[in-house]
């Protein structure tokens, strides 16, 4: 018997190299098998996730120091970071390259272990075997031309993996000449000599695209009329135009001339600035007024997350008047297009954005929340007789208007169903209600045995998004804190998704107080998450402060 042994630098290397090649592969038989679903958007971070924008300070290879960290250390970053960059070096050396070099490293490490550097050898081989310089992946019926034949994509990819987070190239036009600057994408601004990435850029117009390697700081190129940089978000990077092209931009998107992924891509781009504050608020409002009319699901999912985030944000400030001027108009269209009732064959992606459209609507919209409570009467009679798509928001609208009452038929609602779905639904309802004495029943109630262990989190995160938990929810983490981890154990995956989802519920007056508790508490299994929880925390506190000041002197608050 031949026994193999490891350490922890060892045995990370390999399972993570197993978790990006898995989530890139299965991203990618899905993207075969549902082609209209844009279903690369499990790797290309919708906003929804945390990682989008915290990325700043981690790196996707680093040392190992305990066995809990292993654990740890595959959150939503180690496997989306991945598969992105591994999407990325497909678009750069094209797809029939880039499987011949999937299958000679499948070849040659068969039976045996291999290190991302032997993935990034093998496809230098194939580009090298292929010998088609200046047409890279074939000869390509329409696109781009790649000159391939000098890349070294382990060149291209160390640096990527090494270096902590992500560029953001910013684009300013200047006639036919287009300026490309690229910097780290961080919170805060970066600090003494940056470092610059190897990016594959590609640009986009009325001519043939533009493919470049940027390695450099600054590149000018020749561009001219409109145009867009990062069509289809290939690349792991974000992009900041001028207000200029930004304007040119906003017409292609209201006349629907670039595609649906685009579309969703630049406003998500601009969202991400203004929480960094390379953007304001209004920048990004003033924006949206070019999607009153979309249909697609990708941009109009991330725009009512978006909004959402923003009118939890501003509540009870003066410029929460102006994000609902806004967000109001998107939601109803968004519930015009979608229906109340889902039809027969309909596009499953409908069902979440019609519940998205309903929870809006139950606060912003008195006509909606009624119409919407009006359905659990039925419910109460016969439980099919709501469809589950729209149960969430009914739960919500319930809660939201109810009191004492309300959560005791939703509770005992809860114990009593054996449907883990229903559970979910009913869960989320739960965590609605404005009464913070309330929520802070919801939390004991998430303690008990009615509810199971892997639930938990489906109660502290959804109220961590509802403002009236501010100043609550702190406390009670913080009094049950050795409840929740001798139930969920060191580095469990879930207990950290609960510290670090906990962000929106902190204030300021809370930050100081956060650190020092995990700082003396021994969470080797979630240093990181608590990391990423002080981190998103002085983000939220920071973006809340600049839009005040904003907000204020734009609409003379």
């Amino acid at each position: 018997m031949i026994i193999h042994t490891f350490n922890y630098d060892t045995l990370l290397q390999i399972r993570l190299q197993i978790r990006q090649d898995l989530e890139f592969t299965k991203t990618r038989r899905l993207d075969i098998h549902y082609l209209n679903d844009n279903l690369w958007r499990l790797q290309i971070f919708l906003p929804k996730k945390p990682s989008l924008y915290i990325m700043s300070n981690i790196r996707y290879m680093g040392d190992v120091e305990s066995p809990s960290q292993i654990r740890e250390i595959f959150d939503a970053i180690s496997y989306e970071k991945g598969g992105s960059l591994l999407r990325m070096i497909e678009d750069y050396v094209g797809k029939l390259v880039f499987r011949a070099g999937l299958r000679l490293y499948m070849r040659n490490f068969q039976f045996g272990n291999a290190t991302g550097a032997d993935l990034w050898d093998s496809i230098d081989t194939a580009i090298k075997e292929s010998g088609v310089k200046g047409q890279g992946v074939a000869k390509p019926k329409r696109g781009p031309r790649r000159d391939i034949a000098d890349v070294s994509v382990r060149k291209v990819m160390e640096p990527w993996l090494k270096m902590s987070g992500f560029p953001v190239v910013s684009v300013t036009q200047n006639g036919d000449k287009v300026t490309m600057r690229q910097d780290p994408f961080k919170l805060t601004a970066p600090k003494g000599k940056t470092s610059t990435w190897p990016i594959p850029v590609t640009v986009s117009g009325k001519s043939p695209d533009t493919r470049i390697l940027m390695t450099k700081k600054t590149q000018t190129l020749d561009v001219s009329g409109r145009f867009i940089v990062n069509p289809k978000r290939m690349g792991f990077y974000r992009v900041q135009y001028q207000k200029e092209t930004l304007d040119e931009i906003k017409k292609m998107v209201q006349k629907k001339t670039i595609s649906g992924m685009d579309r969703w891509s630049i406003q998500n781009d601009l969202f991400a600035m203004c929480l960094a504050g390379r953007a304001s608020v209004s920048d990004y409002l003033d924006f949206v007024d070019a999607y009153y009319s979309e249909t697609k699901y990708l941009p109009l999912i991330d725009i009512g997350q978006n909004l959402s985030l923003l009118l939890n944000m501003s509540h009870l400030q003066d410029w929460n008047g102006v994000v609902r001027d806004c967000a109001l108009p998107v939601f109803r269209n968004m519930l015009e297009y979608m229906g109340w009732e889902p039809l027969p064959d309909e596009p499953y992606t409908n069902s979440f954005l019609r519940a998205m459209a309903l929870v809006s609507l139950g606060r912003l919209d008195a006509e909606t929340s009624d119409r919407t409570a009006k359905l659990f009467e039925k419910y109460s009679d016969d439980t099919s007789k709501v469809h589950p798509d729209i149960q969430v928001p009914m739960f919500a609208t319930v809660a939201r208007n109810g009191g004492v009452r309300e959560y005791s038929i939703l509770s005992k609602l809860f114990a009593r169903t054996d449907s883990t779905e229903e559970r979910v639904r009913i869960a989320a309802g739960m965590c609605e209600f404005n009464n913070p004495n309330i929520l802070l029943r919801t939390l004991k109630f998430s303690l008990t045995n009615k509810v199971r262990l892997q639930n938990i989190h489906d109660f502290v995160i959804p109220i961590a998004l509802n403002p009236n938990s501010r100043g609550i929810l702190w406390p009670w983490v913080r009094d049950n804190w050795d409840v929740l981890n001798s139930r969920f154990g060191t580095g469990d995956i879930m207990l950290s998704r609960i510290v670090y989802g906990i962000a929106m519920a902190i204030d300021d007056s809370e930050y100081n107080e956060v650190k020092k508790f995990f700082a003396r508490k021994r969470t080797g299994g979630i240093k990181r998450a608590s990391r990423q929880l002080l981190e998103r925390t002085k983000m939220y506190s920071s973006f809340r402060k600049r839009a005040v000041r904003d907000m204020s002197a734009v609409h003379h608050l």
